[in-house]
């Protein structure tokens, strides 16, 4: 399943009160992720995913990364397996004048694969049928 979000982090906002979003996902594991940010960010934009007040991207001692100037995923391997499904976004940036723009994709494995429901006009057909013993 893939979920992503766009967002402009307004200027002038700080490490100690970044700009906040909540990504909806679905339960199962992270497989990968990516983070992108548009030339123009010059190292001034910065971000930092939480998932049930655990910081998860960047994982391993950095508090906050800068988007990459490419949109080449990372391999990755988290298991969502508590509710709520949501992953918090932070983001801060320091440029003074100019808001700028991460784009950010999680792509996630179901624990069971995933079986799309009857269309609704088939099932509809389906229970006129037995309504009339057709």
């Amino acid at each position: 399943m893939f979920f992503n979000d766009i967002y402009t982090v307004p200027a002038n906002t700080t490490d100690q009160a970044p700009s906040w979003r909540k990504l909806q996902v679905a339960k199962g594991t992270i497989l990968k992720w990516g983070l992108y940010g548009p030339d123009e960010k010059a190292d001034l934009l910065h971000v930092r995913i939480e998932y049930h007040g655990q910081q998860i991207l960047p994982f391993g001692g950095m508090r906050w990364m800068y988007p990459f100037d490419s949109s080449h995923p990372i391999d990755e391997n988290i298991k969502l397996s508590d509710s709520p499904y949501v992953l918090d976004v932070f983001a801060y940036n320091e440029d003074d004048t100019h808001g700028h723009e991460y784009i950010l994709f999680v792509v996630i494995e179901p624990e069971k694969p995933v079986t799309p429901g009857v269309p609704i006009s088939q099932s509809i057909t389906d229970r006129l049928k037995q309504l009339f013993g057709v």
